[in-house]
């Protein structure tokens, strides 16, 4: 079973839609600013606190791996959590011809 915690509906070629739950899935971020090139601004990236926002707005942990379940979430909070065998995100972009997206080619394990 997967299950989606990404505010909108994950988009397959040629496979049914992943409609969302409801529930999103959110990360914390901090950035330190650690120097400059070409007088642009350059950030460390650090990630923590992976949680669920409901749909009614109540913010829970992060649901334990359970067999047999899987999530759809962005590349963002995948990357928060790497030992986890149970997050998907979309990969492969697929764009219309004005390049807009309109879905992808699959999921991913990071």
């Amino acid at each position: 079973m997967i299950i989606s915690l990404q505010p909108h509906v994950v988009t397959i070629q040629d496979c049914p839609p992943i409609e969302p739950s409801g529930d999103v899935a959110r990360v914390s971020e901090t950035l330190t600013h650690v120097g400059m090139v070409d007088g642009l601004p350059i950030m460390k990236q650090e990630l923590s606190d992976v949680t669920v926002l409901t749909a009614t707005k109540e913010v829970k942990p992060f649901p334990e791996e359970e067999e047999g379940i899987f999530y759809t979430v962005s590349l963002m909070v995948a990357q928060a959590l790497p030992t986890r065998r149970d997050l998907l995100v979309p990969v492969g972009q697929v764009r219309d011809a004005t390049g807009k997206i309109t879905g992808c080619k699959g999921l991913a394990r990071i």
